[in-house]
């Protein structure tokens, strides 16, 4: 078992090949999860990317600060207090979409016809204020920072079961990726795809990011059905831009409060 006093899970790390924090530094991550809770992984490259220094834009969907600070605390680190220096920007993404909604005029002398934001037959922009928001945030770092920003969003799926269209979802996507590319910042997306990897459009969003992201982890429940000793599955693709190819990697898991077991598939005598 490995110790997570330094960064949350350095085991896995090592998994996705992650030296350093500038090995991973431009390059977006997707996460998803079917059937088991990804959401370990969140928290892990939130913790990761604040001990090493990075000034970063939180915007989650599901969750509160407190929960995640509460979890962050578990292992030394206090979000409140990376808060109140402004390395951390936490955004709650369904109030302020909510707030957004309200101040919609704001928007009104946007070009409709190439902005992928407006919704066909509807005055609302839509997604355009989160992504102006999260825009003026990472700005704002790119002056008072050294270090490349990074904006992880946790859990977009949830855009798409609040009524915001699979176009305007992805087009959010787009616009983050290439505007953060620019920055040479980062960007972690994760996505639930539903039970069984059920949900039609969250899996489109998932191909997409497939198709655009050099680092996947799919994070899943055991084809074998529930297991005391192994939690769950995670599937890795990476690009291997020296060789031109992808890498992947099969690992199952097992989590507890503080560390992450992780070996080869079918590897644990829990399961063999």
């Amino acid at each position: 078992m490995v110790s997570a006093s330094v960064n949350m899970f350095p085991e896995l790390n090592s998994v996705l090949d992650i030296k350093t924090s500038d090995s991973i530094i431009g390059k977006s991550v997707g996460i998803s999860e079917s059937d088991v809770d990804g959401t370990f992984l969140i928290h892990h490259f939130l913790s990761y990317f604040l001990r090493n220094d990075h000034p970063v834009c939180f915007v989650t969907l599901v969750q509160s600060f407190n929960h995640f600070n509460t979890v962050s605390k578990k292992f030394g680190l206090d979000l409140a207090a990376k808060r109140n220096t402004g390395q951390l920007a936490f955004i709650e993404g369904l109030k302020s979409l909510g707030e957004f909604y309200t101040l919609d005029d704001k928007y009104d002398n946007m070009a409709r016809g190439d902005n992928p934001f407006v919704e066909k037959g509807t005055s609302k922009h839509a997604l355009a204020p989160l992504y102006s928001y999260i825009e003026n945030i990472c700005n704002g770092f790119t002056k008072d920072r050294s270090k490349p920003p990074v904006v992880i969003i946790d859990d977009i799926s949830v855009l798409l079961s609040t009524g915001y269209s699979l176009k305007n979802s992805i087009s959010l996507i787009q616009y983050l990726q290439s505007y953060i590319s620019k920055l040479e910042g980062t960007l972690v997306l994760h996505i639930n795809k539903g039970k069984g990897s059920c949900d039609e459009d969250a899996v489109s969003v998932w191909k997409h990011m497939c198709h655009f992201f050099p680092l996947q982890i799919e994070v899943c429940g055991l084809s074998s059905g529930y297991c005391r000793d192994v939690h769950g599955e995670l599937n890795i693709t990476q690009d291997n831009s020296l060789h031109k190819h992808q890498v992947k990697k099969a690992m199952q898991y097992k989590l507890t409060d503080k560390t992450i077991s992780l070996f080869a598939a079918g590897m644990s005598a829990a399961v063999l």
